[in-house]
This record gives structure tokens, C-alpha cells and sequence, in this order.
């Protein structure tokens, strides 16, 4: 829209230029063609086309000019009260819009929430009435319902793994149980493997009350004690027992006084067996007090308040150097033999592997996190993990492999849908979908 300013300008340096040029017999009166101004407004008008130098100033001083004048500013603030209402509009229509999608989303939430609590399933305890017997709680999402199957899939694994390679006179072998899993760090075995970690080679802990439940899986407290007495009943001396219910109950109660050797449970504990438990026939009596007769550089053997005594007598000591002696005779023996025995393995200088490797997605429910590991045969490199769903970004992990060749990471990530491949550099060793 042309300002009168702008309009007069033009007019003006239109007549300059008409008049510099010479005038022709036929062109010797020029003409203005019609003016419309305020296209679209309340205050839109045509001015006629006009002929004449005299005309075309009476257009401007009578019609158009005094027209410019008056109405501008009102044209100004209805062109500004339009276009905020435009403004208006627009985000009215902006804000309906995003209503109607957020009650489309939150009808289909609430679609898969009734879903999801008609797909429940109950509660499902395995090994019943054993000592790997679990209780795995309902759930009712597709996703926990997956994650627990997986969660009681490894368990189960586990379990008869173990089972597998037991016998009622026999140690389970601490090597079938998995300590990264939260499902075994409570067993006997990996106490003792976190406990032994903390030690000083060759020695023990400064407890060595075997009737204590923190103690009966350590080495030293280990005799190969069946899981059951032939009465059937639960044998406490076997430390894979010691965290059960009953033990530690038996335990508990003990610990004010002597234990109960009278029980079943409790008669094959070492302190019963030598009869060393406190107020048994072979208890040591309890020091009159301190002494100060022990020889120079001696450790005081006044045992500590709240922990049963072991006999010490002091032949144990040259019986003790005895057996170390033989045991280092034999020891030097069994070394040669394997050295000879070296000498007869056939030659063989490997074979080189290609890389290979296997991708795994589980979801963890008690830490709520998906959980990616790698297993394969490059220990000390960095693969890289990427995943792909229609409709959905790109993921991407690198993780790092350790020197057993494991690796892994945890994510936030709902995984469910994508599909994950695994790479080392531009290799592709594994494809899996998550579901």
C-alpha cells in the first residue's frame, strides 16, 4: 500500500521526465489511469482515469489527496486489528488441534492399559518345597510378563545346573553359580566367594565360630556335610543350608547361650561333633582373668566374648609342621610327574578364529532397565551395538569387552520392537528382535 508521500514522489518525477522529453503532435496531452486504493478495506476507492496536466492536479488537490489524508490511520489500525485477529485464530485452531490429539493419545492409553490388566498372570512359585524354591510375583504388562519369563527361564537354568552335578554326599560346585546374578548373591557360595576376596592369602577370618551363618561357608568351615541327616531332616553343617529359614532361626537362638546339640539339625556342626560349644563336655574354661606369662611376640588366646572357642593343644603346632612338610614333599613330587607328563602332549599351535560374537536383550524388572550383553571371542575391543524400529529413532551403543570376552550395558530404552544388530567395525556378527 502506497504512502501519499510515495505517491506524490512518483507523480512528480513523472511529469519531470514528460516534460524533458520533446512533445509530439499526437502525444502532446498525457493521461493518468484509474487509482483504486485500499483493495480489500471499509475504505477501498476508484479514482477515474484523468487527461491533462490540469486535471490530474484538480484529481489530486479535490479527491485523492484529501481522501489520503483522512483515512490512513484508521486503515492503519484496521489492517493491525485484522492481523491479530488472523493471530487469534490461528492459535485457537493450534490449541483445538493439540486437544483432539491428546484425547486420541489418551484414549489409546487407556485402551492399552485395560489391555494390558486383561493380560495378567498370576504369581508362580518353582522347586517347591526345596532349598531353590522362589516365588515369582504377578505381573500384568506385556513387557514384565516377558521379563519375568525371562527372569525364571535363567533361574531354572541355573537351578539345574546345579542340581545336575550334585549328589546328597557331595558339594555343589560353586563354579554352576552365577554371583552377578541377584538371584544367587545370598547362596553360601557366593558369600564365600565375597568374604575369601577380602583375605589375605593363606589366612582366615578372625571368627572361627562355624555355627555362625556368615562363617559356615567359608573354606575352613566346608567338611562335605550332606544336605540332609538320614532322619530326613535339614543338616546345618552344610553351609548351602546355613541361609535357610531354620538354620538361621537355630542360629539366632543360639546365639545366648550353647547350642542345642540336641537337634538334628545342629548335631553335625564342628562345635557338636568335638563337643566345644559353649557348656559342652569338651569346653574350655573360661580365663580367671588376664595373664601375662605368654612369651615375648605371643598372641593372647583369650577368645573374644560371643565366639565359640576351637581346642588348641600344642602338639597341633608339630603336627601342623609335620604335615606341611609332607604335604611340600608330595607337592614337589606331583610337580615332576606333571612336568613328564608335558613332555608326551602333542603339538598343536591353534587356530585363529574369526571374529564372532552373540547378541542377548533382557529386560530386568528389578532394575527396570533393558539390559544388552555381548559374549564373544574378541576380549579388550569395542563393538558397536545398533538398532533400527519403523517409526521410532535410531539407537546406538558401544560397549566395551572384557578379557573373558563379556561386555554389556543397561538403558533406559524401551527396546521392545527394535532390532539390534551387532558389529565389530564394519562386520556384522549378530541379529536379534527385541520383543
Amino acid at each position: 500500500m502506497l504512502s501519499v508521500r510515495k505517491i506524490l514522489h512518483i507523480l512528480a518525477l513523472a511529469l519531470a521526465i514528460s516534460s524533458l522529453a520533446p512533445v509530439a503532435p499526437a502525444q502532446a496531452e498525457t493521461c493518468q489511469e484509474a487509482i483504486t486504493l485500499w483493495s480489500g478495506t471499509p475504505w477501498e476507492r476508484t479514482f477515474p482515469r484523468v487527461c491533462g496536466e490540469e486535471a490530474r492536479l484538480a484529481l489530486w488537490n479535490t479527491q485523492l489527496g484529501p481522501y489520503l489524508d483522512a483515512n490512513s490511520a484508521a486503515v492503519a489500525a484496521w489492517s493491525a486489528q485484522q492481523a491479530a485477529d488472523q493471530a487469534a485464530q490461528q492459535a485457537a485452531a493450534q490449541a483445538a488441534e493439540a486437544a483432539r490429539q491428546a484425547e486420541e493419545q489418551a484414549a489409546r492409553d487407556a485402551a492399552a492399559a485395560a489391555a494390558d490388566a486383561a493380560n495378567c498372570v498370576d504369581a508362580a512359585s518353582v522347586y517347591p518345597g526345596t532349598q531353590w524354591q522362589r516365588t515369582f510375583p504377578a505381573v500384568c504388562t506385556a513387557a514384565a510378563i516377558q521379563a519375568r519369563a525371562e527372569e525364571i527361564r535363567i533361574y531354572s537354568e541355573n537351578v539345574s545346573s546345579l542340581q545336575a552335578s550334585q549328589n546328597p554326599n557331595e558339594q555343589p560346585n560353586p563354579a554352576n553359580f552365577d554371583c552377578n546374578l541377584t538371584l544367587w548373591q545370598n547362596t553360601a557360595f557366593c558369600i564365600n566367594q565375597t568374604n575369601s576376596s577380602t583375605l589375605a592369602p593363606g589366612a582366615i577370618p578372625t571368627s572361627q565360630d562355624c555355627s555362625l551363618p556368615q562363617n559356615a561357608a567359608l573354606p575352613f568351615c566346608v567338611n562335605n556335610q550332606p544336605l540332609t541327616n538320614p532322619d530326613a531332616t535339614i543338616n546345618c553343617a552344610n553351609p548351602t543350608n546355613a541361609i535357610t529359614t531354620t538354620c538361621m532361626d537355630l542360629f539366632q537362638n543360639s546365639s545366648v547361650g550353647g547350642l542345642d546339640c540336641s537337634r538334628a539339625e545342629l548335631r553335625n556342626m564342628p562345635v557338636c561333633v568335638t563337643g566345644t560349644y559353649a557348656g559342652g563336655p569338651n569346653a574350655p574354661a573360661a580365663p580367671a582373668g588376664p595373664t601375662n606369662n605368654l612369651a615375648p611376640g605371643a598372641n593372647n588366646p583369650i577368645t573374644p566374648a560371643g565366639i565359640i572357642a576351637q581346642p588348641v593343644a600344642p602338639s597341633n603346632a608339630v603336627n601342623a609342621a609335620a604335615q606341611n612338610n609332607s604335604q611340600s614333599s608330595v607337592a614337589k613330587a606331583s610337580e615332576k610327574v606333571s612336568v613328564n607328563k608335558e613332555e608326551l602332549f602333542a603339538e598343536e599351535d591353534g587356530e585363529e578364529e574369526p571374529p564372532a560374537g552373540e547378541l542377548t536383550v533382557t529386560f530386568n524388572s528389578e532394575l527396570a532397565r533393558y539390559v544388552v550383553k555381548i559374549e564373544c571371542n574378541l576380549a579388550g575391543e569395542r563393538l558397536t551395538v545398533r538398532g533400527v524400529k519403523k517409526g521410532a529413532k535410531g539407537v546406538r551403543y558401544t560397549i566395551s569387552i572384557d578379557e573373558d570376552g563379556i561386555g554389556g550395558v543397561r538403558t533406559k530404552t524401551k527396546l521392545s520392537g527394535y532390532t539390534l544388530t551387532l558389529y565389530y567395525g564394519s562386520t556384522k556378527l549378530d541379529q536379534i528382535r527385541v520383543r
